[in-house]
């Protein structure tokens, strides 16, 4: 996968050692919905320093 400028790693538990689960990066078209196996998600954002634009935006909903 070719990624644009910043990427959003996030993995299946409480640090970078755990599952990749998604790598999403650039303009996201539809809504992406991750979801754990246990309580713990963990996010790893790298941002190119050779280009700035507006941020992200992520939306957090528990499950029962």
């Amino acid at each position: 996968m070719r990624f644009s400028y910043d990427i959003l790693r996030v993995y299946d538990g409480g640090n970078l050692t755990e599952p990749l689960l998604v790598e999403l990066s650039g303009t996201i078209e539809t809504l992406t919905e991750i979801q754990s196996t246990g309580n713990e998600l963990y996010l790893r954002f790298e941002s190119d320093p050779s280009h700035n634009a507006p941020g992200f935006q992520i939306e957090f909903e528990e499950g029962v």
